[in-house]
């Protein structure tokens, strides 16, 4: 799925995820739903910088069938929030 996201400086990190293979959680808002997902190739972004990205579900079991086109998510580390977000296709 694509989705565009956002980082926060939050002092938990000193730059924005990037690369390959990023895993947080994402908390989908107004929900108690958390689903684990990798981000592929992620780019360099500055924090607050809105980027366009591809997120595909981590595990096979899981139900993702929530995000869908337009649902706001918030991305997580461990407790931590340090982005969100919302799919857009």
């Amino acid at each position: 799925m694509r989705a565009e996201v956002w980082f926060h400086k939050d002092g938990t990190r000193k730059d924005t995820p990037h690369g390959a293979a990023y895993r947080p959680h994402l908390h989908i808002k107004g929900t108690d739903e958390y689903l684990g997902v990798q981000f592929d190739n992620l780019v360099k972004s500055r924090f607050g910088e809105h980027i366009i990205c591809n997120i595909n579900p981590l595990y096979t079991g899981a139900d993702y069938s929530k995000l869908t086109n337009g649902t706001l998510f918030e991305i997580k580390e461990g407790r931590n929030t340090v982005g969100e977000g919302f799919v857009m296709e």
